[in-house]
């Protein structure tokens, strides 16, 4: 028996190999079972003429394969695995004899892939349970990977990773195989729907040259395999706790005479049980946990003591997970997961130091994915998996007063009192009321063939993904005004200094603003993984995306008949080599190219749909363009709009009895009536039809090699560029007046004359504020060494060490990026060229576990990473009088 491995498809395994006798002729006929030792399930092969057989997309876990021909011994090895993504190798040699007399040999599977020039590793079960985990989060165990970030969040599930250089929400999230991200954020918080550690077998990451069957991500791929139930009943019950006494006082705690330390708790607690419904056909497996959390939040105010304070959050969790799978029969077998979590979360403050304790929200959050998978095997070299999945999320955020009203979606948020943005605080209460309901589906079908003897042997996978996106959110934001202040004085009527200086407030639509994101997307891909040698692995691959998104804009200047940009080109090459560099199946050489298109998210796009040229609902400021100078200058400010103050509106920053500033808002109703469609008088957004789906192509070269039996180490150098990243032009861009922060603006030098889009459109003729347009425009690099040595877990220990020296440079990083350096045609995107905010030039990451006597795991987890760049600039001054911020 002779074994090597490979990368098989995401979330399933594939075994592999050739029989032959003992003189290396091939062996037809030959009846392979491979069995999964814990659940029973089987698949039944015959060999076909090359003495081949071929099993794909079988589900991880721990196998014992036998073969028998009439005339030879039978032969029999147990205990070998298949983790998630793997590809087996496994040659078999019959001797002459009965069948009656068998053969059994065990070994663990290579350590060393030979034929993959994949980027990426996996994370074991053992590793998730034993290891400690920030936030008891699965993406704190996917970072023990050389080149991954991880970044805790400060609120409940939110945690995420940085990989490739790329910003958090570049990465895919996948959950038995199927997409489990927001269509909103994309990964920036993580996974459309948290996975309990304690539900996980283990997790495949992959974070480069990843095969043709994967897409629409510039960062890593992060796929979730859930357990599955067996033919004994097992389970576990948790508890983890951190109590009050467990914590200390923080620093403005310590270092205060008035501030106590607020209660801190941390529960959780749960269980898992699966088991057989019918012996060796139909398992289930069930997972509960729930999450009872108080952080605690203190902050301090230098130029206002008296708003110091301290809070504990209340977070609430509840997550269950159900799987069934059934055998069929040898070659049909179907699968069924349902994992959902709700979670809503009150008295939230956030982890920015500017909000003061009026400034608290509340929050409900209801995910929940379902995937249905169907698994034929035709004859003895194809395989077809049939997956359908649908996420789901209803999200809704806002401050108590909106909550109070009970009434999500009517405009309650207008009888809120007005927001104060202060010089160093956030004031009086919160302006954001808003909230989504996010609905996905995919259909998806993967057909993999074996075609044996033919120049070498083809493992062939091609197939196709169907995804539908429905977002619709509903915006209150705004309705009850926003008031900006240039200090941080209480209001004083008779202090000129202290009024606001400018008013923003949603005008129009009694209700606020819906509307409705549709995204459809056409995947299809085709791979061959040849072995072309015994030594040497060409994998060939090409991949096409097409997405088509119907915003329903009709107004947008640059489409006259109506319309949205469509990018039908988007091809994406993979080629890599893999060779068996000394011939021992102890070490490879591998190298690849590839082309990556990204996915579009509505925070990249939004934009266009909630601020058209005409609307019913959009945000007006007064003044309009600039602050007003007055209050600056310790004089009353000259807008009407600013000099409304009085007692009848609740204002909960200010002291009983003393007047507030208010929302004239029967005087802007007149001056915006409801129920009509108006010009925009604030910043218009339109879509290009210059814009394109931003991609990248990667260069990888690397080297694996085996030390001992369990241990390896590999180094692998990395160059990623980015191209066509999306970036915000202003085609209608102000210059200041002078370089103060309140000196006007003055708008008119219209940006799209340079593109003969916008200067014909009579509406936008001294148009007086900002009309920002989407364009492919911007350009990243990363380069990256990263360096592992793993140490399987044997003999009562294992171990890691993941280093990565990279560089992440370039002039746009996010899902979408302000040109801040434009001044009039000139977007002087080589001052804006920089380290990208997710460089960091070193991480490191040991981590180990070992058993002790009596039972007991010992482990530990250090990392390492070298600081992110950072920018000081004086928000005060507008040095080069573009109206925007920060200045290169």
């Amino acid at each position: 028996m002779t074994a090597t491995s490979a990368s098989a498809q995401i979330g399933r395994a594939e075994l592999r190999g050739t029989v032959t006798d003992e003189s290396g002729g091939a062996l037809p006929g030959v009846t392979v079972v491979i069995t999964h030792q814990a659940a029973g399930t089987f698949r039944e092969l015959v060999t076909g003429a090359g003495g081949n057989y071929f099993a794909a997309q079988l589900i991880p876990g721990v196998f014992t394969i036998t073969a028998q021909l009439p005339g030879f011994r039978g032969f029999e090895q147990t205990d070998f695995a298949l983790g998630v993504g793997m590809t087996l190798d496994l040659d078999i040699t019959l001797g002459v004899g009965g069948i009656e007399e068998t053969i059994t040999v065990s070994g663990a599977a290579p350590i060393v892939d030979l034929t993959s020039a994949e980027v990426g590793g996996t994370v074991t079960t053992g590793e998730l349970i034993d290891l400690p985990t920030g936030n008891r989060s699965y993406f704190a165990a996917v970072s023990l990977l050389p080149g991954i970030q991880f970044q805790p969040s400060s609120s409940l599930g939110n945690d995420s990773i940085i990989a490739n250089g790329q910003t958090q929400a570049g990465n895919s999230v996948g959950f038995d195989g199927a997409a489990n991200n927001d269509d909103s954020s994309g990964t920036g918080a993580g996974g459309q729907v948290r996975v309990p550690i304690e539900s996980v077998a283990e997790f495949q990451v992959l974070t480069n040259q990843f095969d043709a069957e994967f897409g629409r991500v510039r960062g890593a791929i992060v796929n979730s395999i859930t357990k599955q139930g067996t033919n004994q009943f097992t389970g576990v019950l948790f508890n983890y706790f951190t109590s009050e006494t467990m914590t200390a006082e923080d620093y403005f705690v310590k270092n205060s005479a008035t501030l106590e330390k607020p209660a801190t708790s941390k529960k959780e607690f749960g269980g898992v049980i699966g088991g057989p419904i019918i012996q060796d056909k139909v398992h289930f497996f069930f997972s509960v946990e729930r999450q009872l959390v108080a952080p605690s939040r203190s902050r301090e105010y230098a130029s206002r003591p008296d708003l110091n304070f301290t809070l504990s959050e209340n977070w609430k969790a509840l997550n269950t997970l159900m799987r069934l799978d059934q055998q069929i029969n040898a070659s049909n077998s179907w699968a069924f997961r349902w994992l959902r979590e709700d979670a809503p979360q009150f008295n939230l403050i956030g982890g920015g130091s500017r909000n003061t304790q009026n400034f608290i929200q509340d929050e409900t959050d209801n995910d929940q994915i379902w995937v249905g998978t169907y698994t034929s095997v035709i004859g003895s070299n194809k395989v077809n998996t049939v997956r359908i999945s649908a996420t789901s999320e209803s999200f809704w955020r806002g401050n108590p007063c909106w909550r109070e009203q009970n009434s999500v979606g009517t405009g309650a948020q207008k009888l809120c009192p007005p927001q104060w943005t202060q010089r160093t605080f956030n004031e009086n209460t919160r302006a954001g009321a808003s909230g989504r309901d996010d609905e996905n589906s995919q259909w998806n079908n993967t057909f993999s063939w074996f075609v044996p003897d033919k120049k070498g042997d083809h493992d062939i996978t091609f197939g196709m993904t169907y995804p539908r996106t429905r977002l619709t959110p509903t915006i209150e934001s705004d309705l009850g005004g926003r008031f900006n202040f240039d200090g941080d004085l209480r209001f004083d009527p008779n202090n000129p200094s202290t009024y606001p200086e400018r008013l923003r407030v949603r005008v129009g639509n009694p209700l606020g603003q819906t509307f409705d994101f549709n995204l459809a997307t056409y995947e299809v891909f085709a791979q061959d993984k040849w072995s072309m040698t015994d030594r040497l692995t060409a994998s060939l691959g090409v991949r096409y995306d097409l997405e088509v998104f119907r915003s329903g804009v009709t107004d947008n200047p640059m489409f006259p008949s109506g319309g949205d940009p469509i990018d039908t080109n988007n091809f994406s090459p993979r080629l890599s080599l893999a060779y068996d560099l000394t011939g021992d199946g102890r070490s490879v050489l591998r190298m690849g190219y590839g082309g990556f298109y990204d996915k579009t998210t509505i925070d990249a796009t939004d934009n266009v749909l909630q601020y058209e040229k005409y609307a019913d609902s959009f945000v007006y400021a007064w003044p309009l363009n600039s602050n007003d100078p007055g209050p600056g200058n310790g004089v009353l400010p000259t807008d009407s709009m600013l000099l409304n103050y009085g007692t009848k509106d609740k204002c909960p920053a200010q002291l009983a009895g003393v007047p507030c500033p208010e929302v004239d808002h029967a005087a802007i109703a007149l001056l915006f009536p409801a129920g009509t469609v108006q010009k925009n008088l604030g910043d218009v957004y339109f879509d290009s039809p210059n814009r394109r789906q931003p991609w990248m192509h990667q260069l990888t070269f690397g080297y694996e090699r085996e030390l001992g039996q369990l241990m390896s180490f590999s180094a692998d150098f990395i160059r990623s560029m980015g191209r066509d990243m999306l970036g915000r032009i202003d085609y209608n861009i102000p210059t200041r007046t002078g370089t103060g922060r309140n000196d006007p603006l003055q708008f008119g030098g219209t940006f799209g004359d340079t593109f003969g889009k916008l200067g014909g459109d009579p509406d936008f003729v001294n148009f007086q504020n900002n009309v920002i347009v989407m364009e492919s425009l911007g350009t990243t690099n990363y380069d990256a060494l990263n360096i592992q040595m793993e140490k399987r877990y044997s003999d009562r220990w294992g171990a890691r060490l993941a280093y990565a020296l990279g560089y992440s440079r370039g002039n746009t990083f996010n899902l979408h990026q302000s040109i801040v350096t434009q001044v009039g045609n000139d977007l002087n995107l080589d001052e804006f060229h920089q380290p990208a905010l997710t460089d960091r030039r070193h991480i490191l990451t040991l981590s180990g576990r070992t058993e002790l006597p009596g039972g007991i795991t010992a482990s530990g987890v250090l990392r390492y990473m070298t600081g992110q760049p950072m920018t000081v600039h004086d928000s005060n001054f507008d040095l080069n009088r573009n109206g925007k911020s920060p200045d290169p």
